[in-house]
């Protein structure tokens, strides 16, 4: 973490380098105690891993089921996820060596009686096993009670992290009692001379005493302390806790289906039933165990909207804001939009207590006050939190050009706006004005290619996000913790990049199950502005571009074709790709670009890549990143690459595909009269040719003729005719009014692709004799491969 201090062994973050959370919640049984199975309980990890992208997750047990843990962790372990034990102490922990073998990332205790022997054994288990610890104790405690020694007590366990709080909708209902107040006071100054990280959930700041407001959490601080859970994973956890285990199964299924971009109508509608009308999806189950085995026709999926690709709108209210506070006195409050106020269950708990207005400025930032809080990190927080050399030297640079350069183009308020809400344009500024929660997104404002740099403020208002857009995958964008920001993001040539706010590096934000922040951007950027959650109106300003100036005569012109391979996991077969596109013969290389749309890290295609643009520096080759969540998603990635490439023709290319040499030399004879232009076939090389060729003992361009001679399957046009994916040359055009659909497999979609091109232009070009060859791999890979290849 930058700017920390040691404290008793802590660190002391600055808020501006806080990292968000990333643990997720899942509950064994239901508010009234009723199982929910296994199986659904997997589905739920997975859901919240992929979906939510939370690496840890805790496991609510009311006391504790070490079997079913162990079953848990063994599935959890599949998609690389640490489980945490969960417990409200109502059973006494297992014998230390078997919670040690069951390997929980650490514990969560929530203990119903603060310092009683179940709670004690727990701590003491845990200390013996060398687990690390975290509490939650909710007031009034018994009378006996001593916060100083009970604080010491947990100090001396190796407790790293406190939660004080008065309501927990996840413990039953709350209890009330005079001494409430007092005894959180007491605990909560005797843990802060502890090394322990104190937390006040859930009391509003006039309530607690001024040197506590560092530790003060309300809603708007909940999800954005790393020591809490991802919203959407808790929102998600509190609305399944008040169903029964048959309905979490069919949300759990639904949420499943939507997070794989298969997205059923029928599903869609039926959704807020099951969560607002479960005596009405009763009477439903009846007739769907009648009619289980009935099939309804045109049941083919359907590709999602641009919109909402795996979030549960329309299930939950996911509005930025925190709770409103019905006190009038609340509402004249400084802090009003930081803190919750008297909540009606506060009330309840504390009738007789009365808020007091904070008098001053606004405080907009949620995390105002925490600036020197003593934080605890975990190694999944420490990974996450620090800024490696290699980021700094970059955030350095990206000051230094802002600073000390002229801008290459300013765009000017007059040139820009918005069609996604009502905009005015002043000499000095755009107007953005909205009433809705949502993403708000700018006219395109360049076309850029890196390295470059971009700089613009926000101001005149307030949003819960602002930044940039270069698609749908692909957002880099930040809290609004003040009335103004400024934004900078600096992009090199390979991609890597830095995002400033106000001059110092941040962490983009992701978005649970929509967006996430991109390890590596383009090489061809469309820059959007991109504001979220807009209170009424926000300004955005000139928006600043600098450019790296090119040497005359090294500008290219646009290319005639855009190669678009998708490649996960195929490195090895795609050097062989490239090397096809390098050495065609008879032909122009500036009429040709290549985009490789892949996953950073997942192989080493960025190394090849780099190889490639050495080895072949005719051959221009352009890099289309996206998140690991789009491995499969085969149609999205396509879609979206396509809006990046610069030629008047399309061209799909698998990642398995050898190119004949004279490929693009007989597309030029036909492409003034085609829309739409095929191979006559493929040849299926067997596994011997094909390993020579990754060996590099037989070189496609030159050995063509024997390669074709080889004793594997030629097939001519299959597919009934229908030119599949493996080749398929559009006119750009074509994608206006012709996409792939969007699922997380691949089967079918090329064909019903080119079913739907010759629908609306015609039949295809075909390249008579002119066949492409398909190197070995040990079947289908529809649904995506792990093995590498």
């Amino acid at each position: 973490m930058q700017n920390t201090r040691s404290v008793d062994g802590l660190e002391s973050s600055a808020a501006r380098d806080r990292i968000p959370p990333v643990r997720g919640l899942i509950t064994v049984r239901n508010q009234k105690g009723a199982r929910i199975a296994p199986i659904d309980l997997k589905r739920w990890i997975r859901l919240s891993r992929a979906a939510y992208k939370t690496p840890k997750i805790d496991v609510l047990f009311h006391g504790f089921d070490l079997p079913l843990f162990r079953e848990l962790t063994e599935s959890a372990d599949e998609t690389d996820t640490r489980l945490s034990i969960r417990t409200n102490c109502a059973a006494p922990p297992p014998k230390p060596q078997d919670l040690k073998d069951a390997n929980p990332f650490d514990v969560f205790l929530t203990p119903v009686d603060a310092g009683g022997d179940a709670s004690n054994a727990w701590l003491d288990a845990c200390r013996e096993c060398g687990l690390p610890v975290r509490v939650q104790l909710t007031p009034p405690f018994a009378e006996e009670f001593d916060s100083a020694v009970y604080a010491q007590k947990l100090a001396q366990a190796g407790v790293t992290a406190v939660n004080l709080r008065l309501t927990d909708p996840f413990s039953g209902p709350s209890r009330g009692a005079g001494k409430t107040l007092q005894q959180l006071f007491e605990l909560a100054t005797a843990l802060a001379a502890t090394p322990i990280e104190l937390n006040v959930l859930g009391v509003p700041f006039c309530l607690l005493d001024e040197s506590l407001w560092p530790n003060a959490i309300n809603t708007p601080q909940f999800f954005l302390d790393h020591q809490q859970y991802r919203k959407r994973a808790y929102e998600l956890a509190s609305l399944l806790y008040h169903r029964s285990p048959v309905i979490v199964n069919k949300l759990l299924t639904i949420l499943l289906a939507r997070h794989t971009l298969h997205r059923s109508a029928i599903d869609t509608k039926l959704l807020p039933w099951l969560v607002n009308r479960p005596w009405i999806y009763a009477r439903l189950i009846a007739a769907r165990k009648l009619t289980r085995h009935l099939r309804l026709p045109g049941g083919a999926p359907k590709a999602l909207p641009n919109e909402d690709l795996l979030g549960v709108e329309g299930l939950i209210d996911l509005d930025g804001a925190g709770p409103a506070s019905p006190d009038p006195v609340c509402a004249e409050c400084s802090l009003r939009r930081i803190c919750d106020g008297m909540t009606p269950e506060l009330r309840r708990i504390l009738p007789d207590v009365k808020p007091t207005a904070q008098h001053g400025d606004t405080i907009v930032s949620p995390l105002h006050f925490c600036a020197m809080q003593r934080k605890h990190y975990d190694a999944i927080d420490v990974e996450r939190g620090a800024f490696s050399e290699a980021h700094l030297a970059l955030a350095k640079k990206a000051n230094d050009i802002t600073n000390n350069r002229l801008p290459s183009r300013r765009i000017t308020p007059y040139e820009y706006g918005t069609d996604d809400t009502v905009f005015s344009q002043f000499e000095g500024a755009v107007q953005w004005r909205s009433l809705s929660n949502t993403e708000k997104l700018s006219w395109p404002l360049a076309r850029l290619t890196p390295p470059c740099t971009v700089s613009v403020t926000f101001g005149g208002g307030i949003a819960d996000y602002i930044g940039f857009s270069f698609g749908r995958h692909c957002k880099v964008v930040c809290p609004m913790e003040a009335y103004r920001h400024t934004l900078t993001l600096h992009v090199e040539p390979d991609g890597h990049y830095v995002f400033l706010r106000d001059a110092k590096p941040i962490r983009p934000t992701e978005f649970e199950g929509m967006h996430f922040a991109p390890v590596r951007l383009p090489t061809n950027l469309e820059l959007k502005l991109s504001i979220w959650n807009i209170e009424t109106i926000i300004l955005s300003q000139f928006i600043d571009i600098w450019t790296e100036e090119t040497p005359a005569g090294a500008v290219r012109p646009d290319p005639k074709y855009s190669v678009i391979v998708v490649s996960t996991r195929y490195a090895r077969r795609l050097q062989a790709v490239l090397q096809s596109l390098a050495h065609q013969q008879n032909f122009d290389f500036t009429k040709l670009e290549v985009i490789v749309a892949y996953v950073p890290g997942l192989d080493p295609t960025d190394d090849l890549i780099d190889s490639i643009q050495m080895t072949y520096p005719q051959l221009q080759i352009r890099r289309s990143p996206f998140p690991e969540h789009y491995a499969k998603s085969k149609g999205f990635v396509i879609n979206e690459t396509v809006k990046m490439a610069l030629g008047k023709w399309t061209v799909l290319v698998d990642s398995d595909m050898v190119l004949p040499p004279n490929m693009f030399s007989e597309i030029e004879e036909v492409e003034d009269y085609s829309h739409f232009i095929a191979a006559d076939g493929r040849k299926m090389l067997s596994p011997e040719s094909t390993a020579k060729i990754l060996l590099g003992e037989l070189k496609p361009w030159r050995d063509w003729d024997e390669l074709m001679r080889d004793s594997g399957e030629f097939r001519h046009r299959e597919a009934h005719g229908i030119p599949v994916g493996f080749f398929q040359c559009v006119r750009a055009s074509c994608w206006e009014k012709v996409q792939y659909e969007e699922l997380d497999h691949f089967e079918g979609s090329d064909m019903r692709f080119g079913i739907n091109i010759i629908d609306k232009f015609g039949p295809p070009t075909r390249l008579t004799d002119i066949a492409l060859i398909h190197l070995d791999h040990g079947g289908s890979q529809w649904y995506g491969t792990v093995k590498h290849r």
